[in-house]
């Protein structure tokens, strides 16, 4: 019985001793990527207000509300402006960019491959909600400026006739974010 013991008092000492030896080849590489996710939410939160600066600056929000888009999200359930939305969208790029190089110092090539799949999916998120809010703008000018003319002209189909430039146009933008997204229409 006492050799039982000792036997497994040796294996546990060895198991032991090979998690410590583990620990210790691993903890510079484990210290370096928690300093490099610190770093990179303090840059990805930077990021973020940045955006939102930028996009306060351009209106995005008073531009995407002359569109039916904001109405749009509102209906399906999302309550939070477009500008917020494209600012956690960049927050969130800066985020797996981050856990990108946290994942290469710590040699996990399945994870990092994983993240940069997503990663590289974002910013064509971010300019397909770019073409969508432009691309509605455009659309209502084009029906307004189709509806005067005409209207001038005393043509009494102007208001139909603005509205099939409206659906044209949309059309052709919802086009663009398909193509943008990565779907071969």
């Amino acid at each position: 019985m006492e050799n039982v013991f000792s036997q497994l008092k040796g294996m546990l000492g060895s198991a032991t001793s090979q998690a410590y030896d583990k620990i210790i080849d691993i903890l510079p590489e484990a210290v370096v990527a928690i300093i490099i996710i610190g770093i990179g939410l303090m840059v990805s939160a930077a990021l973020y207000f940045l955006a939102m600066r930028i996009m306060a600056f351009f209106a995005l929000d008073k531009l995407a509300g002359k569109t039916p888009l904001q109405r749009m999200l509102h209906n399906v359930g999302i309550h939070k402006n477009i500008s917020h939305i494209l600012g956690l969208l960049v927050f969130w790029l800066g985020v797996l960019i981050t856990l990108i190089f946290a994942a290469d110092v710590l040699n996990l090539e399945q994870v990092s491959g994983a993240l940069a799949i997503v990663t590289r999916f974002i910013p064509q998120i971010i300019a397909a909600l770019l073409i969508v809010i432009f691309g509605m703008l455009l659309a209502k000018f084009l029906q307004v400026f189709v509806e005067q003319t005409l209207g001038r002209a005393r043509m009494s189909f102007s208001v139909i006739a603005g509205k099939i430039v409206y659906i044209g146009v949309l059309l052709l933008v919802l086009h663009l974010v398909f193509v943008q997204l990565g779907f071969d229409i």
